[in-house]
């Protein structure tokens, strides 16, 4: 829960105004994760929280949950809007539930590569989007920059091409982008929290899992699969995001030290994430996994009719597709 709360010992601490602090008074604030203890975006949020406590002289103290500990990412998110969490650490594609603009980071192959996504993360359409979060659900997004790999699919079925994944019960977050784009390339997708993917492949309630190499590998799901798909179809960054409440109340100092620590935590996120990904690669490799590279451009084609089939529907902002996809060919 968020606490925000004093614990300096001395009685004289007052408030000079609205939204200030003393320079004596400690925040104890919680952040929420759902990806696994000891993982590279664990050990990243750690960072985050090391730097918060380092630059503020302890007191700005951030307590991190990895692993689902404070519930699934959606009732995180929730959490922290009303103020019970404090931050989470995460896949930016969840504000959809939010902003439906937000559904543009879960389309398939929506973005082709990292570049495209940065430039659609560098407009003033993108920090519109931040701007409603805060205004609307008390979400402050103080850091995008935790890019991550691309997401891949790992199967107890060889999946190359779309034709490939008909019947194949692929997990999806409760999210129903997700669902729709893998029902459009072909699959039966099924919604299962991502702790309890490994029991679903395990009972044969789920054939595949998708996520970065670095989540499958934490979360041993070489164990129960064959194959590893290179199907690169989502980028989805962390994100930090703040309820506003909490961070109103840091003042102006803590505010500075928090943004920086989460811009710093989310850069050491993507300097340790492709020697991670690596280890872990080599790993599944070891254990046996087949490592397979398909043909994306049929996968991508079903994916774009499904987003101009949704933006018809009004699931966004008229013309957000084509404004995103149109940046892909811009130097």
């Amino acid at each position: 829960m968020r606490k925000s709360s004093l614990l300096a010992t001395t009685a004289s601490i007052l408030f000079l105004s609205a939204g200030s602090v003393h320079a004596d008074e400690t925040f104890r604030l919680t952040m929420g994760m759902s990806e696994a203890p000891d993982s590279p975006s664990h050990m990243a949020a750690e960072r985050i929280s090391e730097l918060a406590a380092e630059r503020s002289d302890g007191r700005l103290q951030i307590d991190v949950h990895p692993g689902g500990a404070l519930g699934s990412v959606s009732s995180m998110i929730e959490g922290t809007t009303t103020g019970s969490i404090d931050l989470y650490w995460g896949g930016i594609s969840w504000y959809e539930n939010f902003n439906p603009d937000f559904k543009i980071f879960s389309i398939g192959w929506g973005f082709q590569n990292e570049d495209h996504m940065l430039r659609f993360m560098d407009t003033d359409r993108f920090e519109e989007m931040k701007e409603n979060l805060r205004e609307t659900r008390n979400l402050r997004m103080i850091s995008h920059h935790g890019l991550r790999s691309p997401r891949r699919l790992i199967c107890t079925v060889p999946v190359e091409s779309p034709d490939d994944l008909d019947g194949v019960r692929v997990r999806v977050p409760d999210q129903p982008i997700y669902l729709q784009t893998w029902e459009a390339v072909g699959a039966d997708p099924v919604r299962i929290d991502y702790g309890e993917a490994y029991l679903a492949l395990q009972q044969g309630i789920a054939d595949c899992v998708e996520n970065p190499i670095e989540g499958l590998y934490a979360m041993s799901f070489y164990e129960q699969t064959d194959y590893l798909m290179y199907t690169d179809h989502l980028l989805n960054p962390y994100t930090v995001v703040v309820n506003e409440q909490t961070f109103q109340e840091l003042g102006e100092e803590l505010q500075e030290i928090l943004i920086q620590a989460a811009l710093e935590g989310s850069e050491y996120y993507v300097s340790i994430r492709d020697e991670e990904e690596a280890t872990a690669l080599s790993q599944m490799e070891e254990a046996g996994i087949e490592v397979i590279r398909p043909d994306l451009q049929p996968f991508a084609e079903r994916s774009r009719e499904l987003a101009r089939e949704l933006e018809a529907d009004g699931e966004w902002t008229e013309g957000l597709f084509d404004y995103v996809f149109d940046l892909a060919s811009e130097s």
